[in-house]
């Protein structure tokens, strides 16, 4: 009987990685023009353990796992017994916009081993890290009558929303920058005073009172409302908001209603007066993303009822698209829906009333994903042929004009 007896060196020496972090937390910034872009770097360490291996290459292959897109670069890496140093590699993760800062999620980086010559194949120890979410401020501001008429010795109330749009609960301060000098000349001007606290999305109303002195002169008075959005740590939003007083002598009374004549008096066919009007055209947001909807306000007013009302828009080298206006308060609006952030919206409103007045606003272009910009009246040549709203009224007025003369 012979016993074989082997030596310690002839044992196959274990392969063995282990991977690091150079951060172990990371923030990630998701506000509007934002990438969400967050970066670890870290490295991988790779050896052969105990004497007596016929290994020549150390092949480690990493991956990278979150809830969000996640890569890893480089994804393979060898080594060798005489060059057995660290290697570096880099993960990117790629946050969505406007998440909520009060979500935070793991990153956590793996891989495997594997040995040539042999096949020898093992998980590495994972690591991990956290990303949290760099929280943002950011706040609109809207009102369904921001024009309205009065008269002396009249209090006039206007709700102003304030739309939470951060990712963050927000308080709000709200002043009234009193450019035209109301309080001196008498007025008395009611703001909230207490800061208010508004939720994650969350949309709060505020009132806003006006008393007019039995002496003011008859004009037209604008005030407008600066509110402040804050969030410690120096996270601040600023919004302003323009109300308008046009101050009477006596109010005016509504646009004339006809109950089944569509507003045409088949006794006295109305004549094209020039009273039809638009004016006081406003966005909001007054800084559209392509997150929010675009939204398009406007005075109008005639001595008829206002038939028709559209938005018309367009996109350079592109035909019009129109959306119909609807009454709020002393004001039209139409919601034009989302654009992606860097087009350039050109758009004009087109209105008609019982008394066969027919006009139409100068064109004005409006950048969306713009930071900070300034609404743009363009020239009418920018203007696209006639769209449907142009034909739509040619219809009508002549539909009006038949029916009169029929009866």
């Amino acid at each position: 009987m012979s016993i074989g007896v082997f030596s310690e060196g002839a044992r196959a020496a274990q392969p063995t990685a282990t991977i690091s972090l150079d951060q172990t937390e990371q923030e990630a910034k998701v506000g509007p023009g934002e990438d969400g872009i967050v970066k670890f770097t870290g490295k991988v360490e790779a050896q052969m353990i105990g004497p007596g291996s016929n290994v020549q290459i150390i092949i480690v292959t990493l991956d990278a796992d979150a809830v969000w897109p996640t890569s890893i670069s480089p994804t393979t890496m060898s080594f060798t017994a005489e060059d057995s140093g660290p290697t570096n590699f880099e993960v990117i993760v790629r946050v969505p916009n406007y998440t909520s800062a009060s979500i935070s999620e793991e990153l956590i980086v793996g891989g495997t081993v594997q040995t040539k010559p042999g096949g020898m194949t093992y998980r590495i120890a994972p690591v991990q890290g956290i990303i949290t979410i760099k929280p943002y401020t950011m706040i609109s501001l809207s009102s369904e009558e921001p024009y309205q008429e009065g008269t002396r010795d009249e209090s006039l109330v206007y709700d102003l929303g304030i739309k939470n749009d951060g990712n963050c609960p927000t308080q709000v301060d709200i002043n009234i920058s009193d450019y035209e000098g109301l309080e001196d000349k008498g007025w008395q001007i009611n703001i909230p005073t207490e800061e208010i606290t508004i939720a994650e999305g969350g949309y709060e109303t505020v009132r806003i009172r006006f008393d007019i002195p039995p002496y003011a002169p008859l004009d037209t008075y604008g005030a407008g409302v600066e509110v402040t959005a804050h969030a410690g740590n120096n996270l601040t939003d600023h919004g302003t908001y323009d109300l308008i007083i046009e101050l009477v002598k006596e109010k005016k009374t509504e646009e004339i209603e006809d109950d089944d004549d569509n507003g045409v008096n088949p006794e006295d066919e109305p004549e094209p007066d020039e009273s039809l009007t638009i004016s006081h055209i406003r966005v909001e947001p007054k800084e559209p993303f392509q997150s929010s909807d675009v939204k398009v306000f406007s005075v109008i007013r005639s001595h008829y009822k206002i038939y028709n009302a559209r938005v018309n828009y367009w996109f350079t080298n592109s035909t019009s698209s129109s959306a119909q206006m609807k009454r709020s308060g002393t004001e039209y609006y139409a919601n034009l829906g989302r654009f992606r952030d860097g087009v350039t919206l050109f758009y004009n409103i087109t209105a008609m009333d019982a008394g066969a007045n027919v006009v139409s606003s100068q064109a004005r272009s409006l950048k969306v994903g713009a930071a900070s910009q300034e609404e743009k009246v363009v020239e009418d040549k920018s203007i696209p042929g006639p769209g449907p709203f142009v034909i739509l009224t040619a219809i009508t007025f002549a539909t009006v004009i038949y029916g009169s003369k029929k009866r």
